[in-house]
């Protein structure tokens, strides 16, 4: 008995373990702390040394800032170099100051996260159904899972292309080793990335080994970061669709639900006044209210039945099929008034608990909807500002990496091409859930709408009113409240990307 009572407890406690949280971020959750975004939970070894190891990438920055700094400046003048590291530096400067950003407000992003997973499931179980709510959260933890894997193959291309192709390059090209004593422009094709070295310090033994080694660290935590903060901007704005999804589906099992309540009742009226059609209101009204033994007792209580004569049923005939009547206590049968006014008193009760539990489930509705505005602004006031910086620098980046691959040469293309995908690849997917949040959250107001409200009361209308005036106003992410984050804003990253290229085009020409 005590094992099955402690097998018993410990599924319960699974099971209220699930019922509070939804655990939409698990696998997200592991690659944000794998890549040093983001801690996990305080007073544990792993959030200690977490700690420690997050200041010794973050310390690996300047150096490397300030290497790629004095390499600019020593080829300054040569724009195929000079672009390339640009480029390195303004990934370096992106990826560091988000990742600064969100290590130092993380306990903020813990909350957030914590909101999430919690702060909407009592929402959730009173207006989603269970299918409903199975059927989508499914649904957004394997798009989610797909997303993830198809950007993580993102990251593993840029780490194969800078990592492992200028080491594999260097082992197969016979002239490799002179290149690099002398330090020529030739010798960065054998390296991971350009910054400047004191030629004294390439020319001692395995000095290529070494400093490539470091380079694999920095480019690793440099990659890295910026792969963790795009999954970060990324999924909270992925899972706040889910749940624009899960208010949706709510109006419409509010519809399906209570229609077909409703549906029941009047089916129920229709055969009971259909079934009256054919019968005097006295007997209708012992078939469908009084049981009795079958006795039967008619005389002068039939007559007080008005507008109708005294009907006799042949009981021997049909001994199983008929109901017979039995007098009211005081003598009198009920009269065709009294007999409507109790129908219409049983019908009425039941149209009033269907217009409860409607007014109940709309505002229900409501909550969820002012309780997801709420996340959004909470959200919105901790992203903006990231979002502003991580679009003004991605516009340099994408203009440097998209020149490199037009005007570069042969030796980089490879890895001028995955730099593209990975720098124009998250703005998109970004933008996209942006602009998909903004139509979700405009479709709710036809959801609603859609509802079945025009059989219903006026306090009912007067709610759906209101909250379709809410749901006119989208939901919307800002970068620094300057400009949106759409598709829109992504057309017009692009157009200045082209036009950035377009300057840099006549410059090496000339």
């Amino acid at each position: 008995m005590d094992s099955d009572d402690l097998e018993r407890e410990t599924s319960e406690c699974e099971q209220a373990g699930n019922s509070t949280k939804l655990d939409l971020l698990r696998l997200q959750l592991k690659i944000i702390r794998f890549f040093g975004v983001f801690p996990p939970e305080e007073g544990t070894w792993k959030h200690s040394l977490f700690v420690t190891i997050s200041t010794v990438y973050i310390s690996l920055y300047f150096p490397q800032m300030y290497a790629m700094v004095a390499a600019a400046y020593e080829y300054w003048g040569n724009i195929d170099m000079v672009t390339k590291i640009l480029f390195q530096i303004t990934t370096a400067v992106e990826a560091g100051i988000l990742t600064s950003y969100f290590i130092v407000r993380r306990k903020k992003l813990a909350l957030l996260f914590d909101m999430m997973e919690t702060n909407f499931i009592p929402h959730i179980e009173k207006v989603v159904t269970p299918e409903n709510k199975r059927r989508i959260i499914k649904e957004a933890s394997k798009r989610s899972v797909t997303i993830t894997y198809i950007l993580m193959f993102i990251f593993s291309s840029v780490i194969l292309g800078w990592i492992c192709l200028p080491l594999i390059r260097k082992y197969n090209d016979a002239p490799a080793q002179a290149d690099i004593q002398v330090m020529s422009e030739n010798a960065w094709n054998y390296y991971c990335y350009i910054l400047w070295l004191p030629k004294e310090m390439v020319s001692g033994p395995f000095m290529y080994e070494i400093i490539y080694l470091c380079q694999v660290l920095t480019i690793y935590v440099v990659v890295g970061h910026y792969t963790g903060c795009n999954v970060i901007l990324f999924f909270f704005m992925f899972h706040i669709s889910t749940h624009l999804k899960l208010l949706a589906s709510s109006f419409e099992d509010m519809r399906k639900v209570y229609e077909m309540e409703s549906g029941e009742n009047e089916e129920k009226t229709h055969t009971q006044t259909g079934f009256r059609i054919f019968m005097s209101p006295t007997i209708y009204n012992y078939f469908m209210y009084d049981s009795g033994p079958i006795v039967p007792n008619f005389g002068e209580n039939a007559a007080h039945v008005e507008g109708d004569k005294p009907r006799f049923l042949n009981a021997k005939k049909n001994p199983e099929n008929i109901r017979l009547l039995q007098p009211r206590s005081n003598g009198d049968m009920m009269t065709q008034s009294e007999t409507s006014e109790r129908q219409n008193v049983d019908i009425s009760t039941q149209t009033a608990s269907i217009e409860e539990k409607m007014n109940l489930h709309f505002i229900n509705c409501i909550k969820y909807h002012q309780e997801i505005l709420a996340y959004c602004k909470l959200v919105e006031d901790f992203l903006s500002p990231v979002f502003l910086v991580y679009f003004v620098i991605s516009e340099s980046m994408m203009c440097m990496a998209v020149f490199q691959v037009v005007m570069g040469d042969d030796e980089g293309l490879i890895k001028s091409v995955v730099s593209v995908g990975n720098v124009c690849t998250w703005p998109l997917m970004i933008c996209l859930c942006g602009d998909y949040i903004t139509t979700q959250s405009l479709e709710l107001k036809k959801a609603a709408y859609g509802c079945g409200w025009y059989n219903r009361s006026k306090q009912f209308k007067q709610n759906l009113r209101m909250f379709i005036l809410r749901a006119q106003e989208p939901v919307r992410f800002t970068a620094g409240k300057f400009y949106t984050v759409s598709l829109e804003t992504f057309a017009d990253i692009i157009n200045t990307v082209y036009a950035y290229f377009t300057i840099l085009k006549r410059m090496q020409e000339s």
